[in-house]
């Protein structure tokens, strides 16, 4: 008789060991890979922004100001009446010289004669506002289908101003309405000041992504009264929206700029009826605990959501900001403005 010869293998109780191993190891390493993923995510929109922060310089280099966080100047020095962002300006120092010249010369499309520069910000037809450029998004950004144009994950820092935003007679942040500023009038120091902050990148009904179009007027008086706005991070059903970042060459206020009051991810506001985009635009991000920012000297920073934004006060009335106030909005407030004396508050 053939000896029988036995055959190693686990027993049942010694397999449901090894899966319950397996699945804790799984569990160990799930949350590491995802935490990698978002450190990668964090540095690569950092690089983006370090991009746009120092294309910024050069431009000041070549022109002696900096681009205007809204408006342009044609290649004659003209400025145009056309609300662009100051992204439109950056362009050939983030070599993309040849999207610049489309814009920047007359040109006929689908039939549709589109002139210098003035190409309606409305119209998806017009190729260059249609473009996805992957500089200008944050790959943490979760994005959004509904807008017909290229969004931006990144707009210009207007500072503490949420009163006369597009009528002022001194620009309280780097960057403002058909106003630039020189590197010279940034007296707080280029490496405290903000140059450009993540926004966005959200469906629009979330607090990263909308802005609501019909804000109250008290609410610059009462800040916070804002914040009881958004329950759960989404606005209130039916509420009229502006979609934050949905066009990147769209420069207004709703769209594409920024204001050092509330911190990442609170809510934004346009005062309804206001002419003069009165509102609190907020910074969005999709980056765990807080986002990033550019300051003027091209160096980036991650800005916790918990930064020091003051106490809830009110917003500067156009008085305080003429007569160059500190800004009421703690360290986040400060670090937005260009010389109102907060060098020694900003503290990160």
């Amino acid at each position: 008789m053939a000896k029988q010869t036995k055959r190693a293998g686990l027993t049942l109780v010694e397999l449901l060991i090894v899966l319950v191993i397996i699945a804790v190891l799984i569990g160990m390493f799930l949350p590491a890979v995802r935490s990698s993923r978002g450190a990668a995510r964090r540095t690569m929109c950092l690089n983006n922004l370090k991009q746009q922060g120092l294309a910024a310089l050069n431009y000041e280099s070549a022109h002696m100001e900096f681009p205007m966080g809204v408006g342009i100047k044609n290649q004659a020095g003209v400025l145009q009446t056309n609300p662009v962002s100051g992204i439109v300006s950056l362009l050939p120092f983030m070599e993309a010289n040849n999207l610049y010249d489309e814009i920047a010369n007359p040109t006929v499309i689908n039939g549709i004669e589109y002139p210098a520069f003035e190409a309606p910000l409305s119209d998806a037809g017009y190729t260059p506002w249609a473009l996805e450029n992957d500089y200008l998004l944050c790959p943490a950004s979760a994005g959004s289908t509904a807008s017909k144009f290229g969004r931006t994950s990144y707009a210009f820092s207007v500072g503490d101003v949420a009163r006369n935003l597009t009528e002022q007679e001194t620009l309280r942040g780097a960057y403002g309405y058909f106003k630039a500023t020189r590197i010279g009038a940034i007296t707080d120091g280029t490496s405290n000041t903000i140059g450009m902050i993540e926004i966005g990148g959200d469906p629009v009904e979330t607090v990263q992504g909308g802005c609501l179009a019909n804000g109250k007027a008290v609410w610059l008086d009462q800040p916070k009264q804002a914040f009881n706005v958004a329950k759960n991070n989404t606005y209130p059903s039916g509420a009229k929206l502006i979609d934050r970042g949905s066009h990147w060459a769209d420069g207004r206020a709703g769209v594409g700029l920024v204001s050092t009051i509330f911190s990442f991810n609170g809510p934004s506001f346009q005062v309804q009826g206001s002419s003069t985009a009165d509102g609190i635009y907020s910074a969005g991000s999709m980056h765990t605990g807080g986002g990033n920012v550019v300051m003027i000297d091209g160096s980036t920073r991650f800005v916790s959501a918990d930064v020091d934004t003051g106490d809830g006060a009110a917003t500067l009335t156009v008085e305080q900001m003429e007569e160059g106030a500190m800004s009421p909005h703690g360290v986040w407030g400060a670090s937005g403005t260009i010389g109102s004396g907060e060098v020694e508050v900003i503290e990160w």
